[in-house]
């Protein structure tokens, strides 16, 4: 038999089949990298480039010498003016609002309204020149003060005690207790203070004790 009709299949060596497997994964990898979606492409291309540059910002950014002149950032902090002029205009708007008088406290107010009154009429004292916080809690010192130093006083503690009864003048209550302060050398605010917050404490705890007595009436057979 001729054995050229029947030729032997060709062998193939130990090398050949290396770069034949080694062909066909970089044609496997390059397949996967075509057949990559252009969205997952971008992201991919993204992730490689940004986030190793937000990593150096953060970096910068967090050093106490950072004087990055392009990438500055102005702190939010106002820029106040305080010119002459806007100086000037504080002081006539300062004057007309103690001209325009103190809030008034009117005749039989309820609790909620006696202590809106009160925030009121101490915001309007402090625009008052000459007062101090504590002046309606704390009795003054007068010891060793000179005689203008006690005029002064004097007249800064009638400029007080006058906004507070004009204030309160609708109160036929308040104008009854405050009747006997006393004004010796200066004005008693504390006492006056004390009167009118303890007269209507004294309405809020009688009208509380009337309606637990009108509960407690309806409440019987």
């Amino acid at each position: 038999m001729d054995r050229n009709l029947f030729p032997r299949t060709p062998t193939t060596t130990r090398v050949e089949t290396y770069n034949l497997n080694a062909a066909q994964i970089m044609t496997t990898r390059k397949s996967s990298s075509e057949t990559m979606s252009s969205a997952k492409r971008l992201d991919t291309i993204q992730r490689n480039i940004y986030i190793p540059l937000l990593k150096q910002k953060m970096s910068i950014a967090s050093s106490a010498n950072y004087t990055n002149e392009e990438n500055y950032v102005q702190p939010k902090i106002l820029n106040l003016n305080n010119d002459m002029e806007v100086k000037t205009e504080f002081l006539r708007s300062k004057r007309s609002f103690i001209a325009a008088g103190p809030p008034l406290l009117k005749d039989k107010p309820t609790t909620e309204e006696f202590y809106d009154w009160k925030i009121l009429i101490i915001q309007y004292l402090e625009f008052l020149p000459g007062y101090q916080a504590g002046m309606l809690v704390i009795q003054p010192n007068l010891e060793n003060m000179t005689e203008d130093d006690l005029k002064f006083t004097t007249e800064n503690y009638e400029l007080i005690y006058n906004s507070l009864s004009k204030a309160t003048i609708g109160n036929k209550l308040v104008r009854l207790k405050i009747s006997a302060i006393s004004r010796l050398p200066v004005w008693d605010l504390v006492a006056w203070w004390s009167t009118v917050a303890y007269i209507f404490l004294g309405l809020a705890a009688a009208s509380r004790h009337d309606g637990i007595c009108r509960g407690r009436g309806r409440g019987k057979p």
